[in-house]
């Protein structure tokens, strides 16, 4: 089933805005919870954030490369899912920062895919009337 039109947009948005306003105020405590010290918390927090730009160019440009956004976009979405699933398990600061890096490279590239796809969409006329990109992108004036 594929849904069309604005509505699968927003439906996109809402997932990915609410998983990542979600979990992220937690990552530190959940680390606590693993045993990290806070310099160890630190460093991972510091280090998922580089590796979140060094990816995202990269993983944008596969997804130019492959000519597939819809496709790019998924394997990020699951291999963050599965790295998320991973964290349950590392118990090691090592093994934590390993999957930890592996999650935010699959993250990082998922809101710049989703505004391409939007962007993309955005061309033609839907219901009569223009669908405009700033209608479904969160904290846009004109989605207000």
């Amino acid at each position: 089933m594929r849904v069309a039109g604005p509505g699968a947009y927003v439906a996109l948005y809402v997932a990915l805005y609410a998983a990542f306003g979600v979990a992220s105020p937690f990552w530190p405590k959940f680390f606590e919870t693993k045993g990290l010290t806070a310099q160890q918390i630190g460093w991972l927090l510091t280090a998922a954030m580089l590796m979140r730009l060094v990816s995202l160019p990269l993983v944008a440009a596969l997804a130019d490369l492959l000519g597939s956004l819809r496709l790019v976009l998924a394997g990020c979405a699951i291999v963050a899912a599965a790295a998320a699933a991973a964290l349950l398990r590392a118990d090691t600061f090592l093994l934590l920062l390993l999957v930890a890096l592996v999650q935010a490279a699959a993250l990082a590239p998922t809101t710049a895919i989703a505004d391409a796809l939007s962007v993309n969409a955005a061309r033609p006329q839907m219901a009569g009337r223009a669908f405009e990109y700033g209608w479904i992108r969160p904290g846009c004036p004109a989605a207000l």
